[in-house]
């Protein structure tokens, strides 16, 4: 008799099976509030590439609010900004041999320190050594319409 429960048992469960919808377990890749993105570009024989995340600005103003003036700051959201050269390229008249770098910047209100570090998985604020692998650029930042994502 005990066969028997256990042959009906098992027979029940064989035939449930079919109506398991692989979705049912699951997960939704549902898209990150910070979209990432990645822009290329070739100079001469040299490929250009930056991988980003551009921050939601959630109705917030981003700079000097959320990101402060004056203080080291990784650029972009969720994973650290990273810059890839495939030659040895030129910033600011300092050499950048090929590679991928982390990208950092020093946001002020007039002028920005763009900072190419090398070990371009370290996330958060980066200690800045002598011969850390550290290339420093200026740059100015340029105005554009509020938009419901902001850019690097």
């Amino acid at each position: 008799m005990r066969t028997l429960h256990l042959l009906v048992l098992s027979a029940l469960v064989l035939c449930a099976y079919p109506f398991r919808m692989k979705g049912q377990y699951s997960q939704l890749d549902l898209p990150r509030e910070s979209q990432a993105g990645a822009t290329f570009q070739r100079i001469g024989t040299t490929d250009l590439t930056v991988h980003y995340s551009r921050p939601s600005l959630k109705g917030r103003a981003i700079w000097g609010e959320v990101v402060p003036y004056d203080r080291i700051r990784r650029a972009g959201a969720n994973e650290n900004t990273t810059f890839t050269c495939t030659g040895d390229i030129t910033v600011e008249g300092k050499a950048l041999p090929a590679g991928t770098y982390g990208l950092h910047m020093i946001p002020t209100k007039s002028a920005w320190t763009v900072i190419f570090q090398q070990g371009p998985h370290r996330l958060g604020i980066v200690l800045l050594q002598k011969g850390d692998g550290c290339v420093a650029g200026g740059c100015h930042p340029t105005p554009r319409p509020e938009d419901r994502a902001s850019d690097l």
